[in-house]
């Protein structure tokens, strides 16, 4: 018997199958991380959405302020006299 000859080409790809049935569904997962002692989760004022550890008795952060009561100050106008040295 002599050696295997060289591969041939690949054939034409076939019909896609049907789809199959829907499988059970899984255990349920472990619960989410806890918050480590002396700690509690807690709504953030400025988001609703969102938990976060907290330090028990903590202090209330005060709100943070409003953008719009900052005013933006630009830089000064530099003029040309005052960029010469003296």
């Amino acid at each position: 018997m002599g050696p295997p000859g060289a591969s041939g080409p690949a054939g034409e790809k076939g019909e896609r199958g049907e789809k199959g049935e829907a499988g059970a569904p899984g255990p349920q997962g472990d619960p989410g991380p806890a918050c480590p002692d002396g700690y509690t989760l807690q709504v953030p004022a400025d988001d609703p959405d969102a938990l976060v550890c907290r330090r028990s008795g903590a202090a209330v952060p005060p709100p943070a302020p409003d953008p719009s009561a900052v005013i933006p100050v630009p830089p000064p106008v530099l003029r040309r006299r005052d960029l010469t040295p003296p």
